[in-house]
């Protein structure tokens, strides 16, 4: 594969899964986990995840799966990540993961941000809502968020994705309720 002019390698992907397991679904999370532990990045690619569990003195995990370590899935961990409680629906903790992604793969010229936990989905604005209002994350939040590392997310984008999952803009949504 050609590298980009920056160095990078423009047919390599970077994939963050940015995991929120506090509420019930920390077992499907650490589950997928494995799944991924079990498979191999495709040559090139960097599979890199952060899962914040549920329970009582369990903090917060990276991993990185972009080379076959074997073993358990301690094997994954990034052992210079401090474990720390945290919040998944920050938008300062979103950022702080990718950052961490992008200082730690620097190569890889397309990236793919999978956010996934949080039952309620994309519910009136909010993105991964968790247990309080206080603890979710907003369309707007995650696009600042995004926008720390140079990523921006234009509002026909937002739309766009409104309109695929059949989420109306949040006017009409007043309108009807």
């Amino acid at each position: 594969m050609m590298g980009g002019a920056d160095g990078s390698d423009s047919g390599s992907w970077l994939m963050m899964l940015y995991l929120a397991g506090d509420n019930s679904l920390t077992e499907d999370m650490v589950l997928a986990l494995q799944d991924l532990q079990a498979e191999r990045a495709a040559d090139g690619d960097k599979v890199v995840a952060q899962l914040d569990p549920s329970g009582e003195g369990l903090f917060t995990q990276r991993y990185d799966f972009s080379e076959r370590k074997g073993g358990t899935l301690d094997s994954y961990r990034d052992p210079t990540f401090a474990g720390m409680a945290s919040n998944t629906g920050s938008a300062e903790a979103l950022a702080d993961f990718v950052r961490w992604a992008h200082r730690r793969h620097r190569k890889p010229a397309k990236h793919l941000l999978i956010l996934a936990g949080h039952g309620s989905g994309t519910t009136e604005d909010f993105f991964l809502k968790d247990e309080t209002s206080r603890d979710s994350l907003t369309v707007p939040e995650l696009a600042r968020a995004l926008a720390t590392q140079g990523h921006r997310v234009a509002r026909r984008t937002v739309a766009k994705y409104r309109e695929m999952l059949g989420i109306l803009a949040s006017s009409k949504r007043k309108k009807l309720f």
